[in-house]
C-alpha cells in the first residue's frame, strides 16, 4: 500500500467535516464540503516555535483562541470530525528497511520503537508512533516501513485544543507527507522525484519512487540559504543513485513563495528541472500545502 492510498483509506469513512493545518504562520482550515474556501487564521508573531522536544507555543492558549475564531463551538454538545495536519519538524519520520515485518500491531510497534530509539531526540517509549509497510519494486525481498514518531507532550499541545472544542481528529499527519498528494505529473513521468518544502528555516525533503516514500528528511537550517539546502539534498541524491539505481528526475518545490529564485538556483546547482507544487484549490505554501493535499483526496472531499 502506498502512502497516498494509506491516507485515502484512513479518511474514507466517516467523512470529516473540517480539515486543519497548524504551522508557525497560523491555523489554515476549510470545511471539506467547500474545499476551495481555504482560510488562514494568523498567529501573533513568534507565537509558535516548531520543535520536536521543547514547547511549541509560547502561549498555550494561542491555538485554542485561533480555533474558536475559525470554528465556534456548536450550541449542542456535538462532536465534529476533522483531519489535522501538523508541522513536519515537530515529529520524526524514518523509512526503515526490514527483511520481514510482523502482522500484529503490537509487535510492529515494539520493533519500530526499538529501531527508532537511538535516532529520535525524545523518549521513544513515551511517544506516539505510527507505521506502515511499503514493498520495494522488482520483486525485492526486503521491504520499507514508513514510521512516524512524535513526543506525547508535543502532540498534546496540538491536539488538546481540538478535544476541548469537541473536534475529533480521525487522521493526524504531517504537512510534507500530506502535500505529496499534490503531485500532478502525467503517468509517463519519471518514477523518481523529490519534493522539497520550505517552512521558515525548516526544510523537508521527500524522495519518492512513484507513490512510495523512500526517504524523508526534515532539518532546521541556520539561515535557509541555497548553500545549506544543497548540503542537505546532495546526500539524498547520492542515496538515490546508490540504493535505487538512478537519480531523481524531478524537483518539486513547495513553500518558497517570494524566494522562488532561490528555488531556481537550487535546481541549477543540483542539475534538476524545477517544478512547483500546485493545487486547483489554491496556492500551496508553507502554511497550507498539507491541508490542500488532504482536500485533494476524493474521500476527504
Amino acid at each position: 500500500m502506498t502512502l497516498l492510498e494509506r491516507i485515502k483509506r484512513i479518511v474514507k469513512d466517516p467523512p470529516p467535516q473540517y480539515a486543519f493545518e497548524v504551522s508557525s504562520e497560523g491555523l489554515a482550515w476549510a470545511e471539506t464540503e467547500r474545499p476551495a474556501e481555504v482560510k488562514l487564521q494568523s498567529f501573533p508573531a513568534d507565537a509558535v516555535y516548531v520543535n520536536p522536544v521543547k514547547p511549541n507555543f509560547a502561549d498555550p492558549a494561542v491555538l485554542a483562541q485561533a480555533l474558536e475564531r475559525c470554528v465556534p463551538a456548536p450550541a449542542k454538545q456535538n462532536v465534529r470530525l476533522a483531519v489535522l495536519v501538523l508541522p513536519d519538524y515537530c515529529a520524526r519520520v524514518a523509512v526503515l528497511d526490514f527483511d520481514s515485518f510482523p502482522q500484529a500491531p503490537e509487535e510492529q510497534q515494539a520493533l519500530v520503537r526499538f529501531r527508532l530509539k537511538r535516532t529520535v531526540p525524545f523518549d521513544i517509549e513515551n511517544a506516539l508512533v505510527a507505521c506502515y509497510q511499503q514493498e520495494r519494486r522488482n520483486g525485492a525481498k526486503r521491504l520499507d516501513v514508513v514510521s512516524v514518531a512524535i513526543s506525547r507532550e508535543i502532540a498534546s499541545q496540538y491536539t488538546l485544543p481540538f478535544h476541548a472544542a469537541r473536534i475529533q481528529c480521525g487522521l493526524i499527519t504531517l504537512s510534507g507527507l500530506a502535500a505529496l498528494a499534490l503531485d500532478d505529473a502525467n503517468p509517463d513521468a519519471a518514477t523518481q522525484w523529490l519534493q522539497v518544502k520550505l517552512a521558515g528555516r525548516a526544510l523537508t525533503v521527500c524522495l519518492m519512487e512513484g507513490e512510495a516514500l523512500r526517504m524523508f528528511r526534515c532539518v532546521e537550517l541556520d539561515h535557509a540559504s541555497v548553500e545549506e539546502m544543497v548540503e542537505v539534498l546532495a546526500p539524498t541524491l547520492a542515496f538515490a543513485e546508490d540504493e535505487l539505481g538512478e537519480r531523481p528526475a524531478r524537483l518539486r518545490l513547495c513553500g518558497f513563495g517570494s524566494r522562488d529564485q532561490d528555488g531556481e538556483e537550487l535546481g541549477r546547482q543540483l542539475n534538476l528541472p524545477v517544478e512547483r507544487v500546485n493545487s486547483p484549490l489554491g496556492a500551496p505554501g508553507a502554511s497550507n500545502a498539507g491541508l490542500l493535499g488532504l482536500l485533494a483526496t476524493t474521500e476527504v472531499r
